[in-house]
């Protein structure tokens, strides 16, 4: 699986930011086929930095090649574009490939 995490900064107007993302953006990106998993931090996010994100992203598709179908695609397209709409205390990205430990934390 292949997963994306978003960091969102402190916006100028956080109410402003509130309503674009959850009532525009949220509905653009779940338009996206190949996204299979898609939440967002609640409340408070607690950071050793010393500011920290205002608000986390996690979104997942089952490949690389999903990710940049949806990517290169008109919906990834308007995504991309709406960032800049809502995104005024900037934003980070990072992607990588998860894998599952071996650890059985079930028996104790």
């Amino acid at each position: 699986m292949i997963r994306v995490l978003v960091c969102y900064g402190t916006p100028e107007d956080p109410e402003a930011f509130q309503r674009h993302y959850f009532d525009v953006h949220v509905p653009l990106v779940w338009q996206m086929p190949g996204l299979r998993e898609y939440t967002v931090s609640s409340g408070d996010v607690v950071s050793t930095a010393d500011s920290g994100p205002y608000l986390i992203a996690s979104l997942a598709w089952d490949s690389a090649d999903d990710l940049a179908a949806d990517m290169g695609s008109p919906e990834g397209a308007a995504v991309t574009a709406d960032v800049e709409n809502f995104a005024t205390g900037g934003w980070w990205l990072w992607q990588y490939e998860e894998q599952p430990t071996d650890a059985d934390r079930s028996d104790g």
